[in-house]
């Protein structure tokens, strides 16, 4: 249950810091990358995200590996589809 909210959580915080950085039209090079480097860090965030939950039972490694996953998911579908 904790890491559901663990997920939740940082779903709502990346979700909100990111779309204040497009309202300030901050850009940076992740925002100008190719599409691999978002499909790579979904995996790499995929990893964490199953340390966190199954392996070492972390939400620190939990809450890490969900805000790399919403973060390129983000940058991915508004910027580069």
């Amino acid at each position: 249950m904790i890491h559901i909210c663990t997920i939740l959580i940082a779903f709502i915080i990346v979700t909100i810091l990111h779309f204040d950085r497009i309202k300030y039209n901050y850009n940076n090079c992740s925002l100008k990358c190719s599409i691999f480097s978002d499909i790579f860090a979904y995996i790499c965030g995929s990893i964490l995200l199953y340390l966190g939950i199954i392996k070492y039972n972390n939400i620190l490694i939990t809450f890490i590996g969900t805000s790399v996953i919403v973060e390129h998911i983000w940058q991915l579908y508004l910027n580069k589809i």
